[in-house]
């Protein structure tokens, strides 16, 4: 597959700015099954374990096998581009006790 896609659940969920595409786009899986999509969200994306972060539009459609499917590319084109954000980490204290037992990430994308 050359593009992304997702469902629209999980489009919901993120909560970023859906927007209509041009036209509607029609997309088969590597198993054969045929989705379209009139809708894409451009997400801000992160392998695990790095810091690079990276633009990625996927399609929403109604429903799939899965949440998200990537296309074939995504690793070599993510490593690619030359615009990249590394996010800032900050752990909160409270006069010098933490009050969160995890880290909180700030994006600033």
């Amino acid at each position: 597959m050359d593009k992304n896609l997702i469902s629209r659940e999980k489009a919901d969920l993120t909560k970023g700015a859906i927007g209509k595409a041009t036209s509607s786009t029609h997309l088969r899986d590597f198993a054969g099954n045929e989705y379209e999509s009139q809708d894409l969200i451009t997400l801000r994306c992160r392998y695990a374990g790095r810091q690079r972060t990276f633009n990625e539009t996927f399609y929403i459609v109604e429903s799939c096998h899965f949440d998200v499917m990537l296309r074939r590319s995504i690793a070599r084109d993510a490593l690619e581009e030359e615009r990249s954000a590394y996010p800032v980490y900050l752990k909160p204290h409270n006069e010098g006790k933490d009050i969160l037992k995890h880290d909180v990430r700030v994006d600033q994308s």
